[in-house]
């Protein structure tokens, strides 16, 4: 579906992941920066793409508005539009890129989840050491 109705139902199928993925990630928050940079990618890429499959609704699509309801977030705290919001947006994007071209490709939709997850990871964990770099 990738006409108004699939990216509508992607939409919401993208905002109910960010919600989930919400409350599991703030539970998260007792593992440290631990729970961030390892934990959160691996509940948000299984939740995201977990749920677009169930639907049957675009993957890259639900990554998006994944982003987009972390980014709304982010802004509300940071009280500004930040490169951290804008980054974020578009590193989710990617993430839901690479996960649905490894599946259109053959690969078995929870290895490509688990590549995604690595992205995500390693893009976390780059955010969070420049970020500690910067404020030095």
């Amino acid at each position: 579906m990738t006409d108004i109705t699939g990216i509508m139902a992607a939409g919401l199928v993208g905002t109910l992941a960010a919600g989930l993925a919400w409350q599991i990630n703030r539970r998260l928050t007792i593992l440290g920066a631990l729970g961030v940079l390892l934990g959160a990618p691996v509940i948000e890429e299984f939740i995201k793409t977990g749920l677009a499959l169930m639907a049957s609704v675009s993957v890259p699509w639900v990554h998006v508005c994944f982003g987009l309801c972390e980014a709304v977030c982010e802004w509300r705290q940071a009280k500004s539009i930040t490169l951290a919001v804008a980054l974020g947006v578009v590193s989710h994007a990617c993430f839901g890129l690479v996960t649905a071209g490894l599946i259109l490709e053959g690969w078995h939709p929870v290895l490509a989840i688990a590549m995604a997850v690595i992205f995500h990871m390693v893009w976390n964990s780059s955010v969070w050491y420049f970020a500690r770099r910067l404020t030095e």
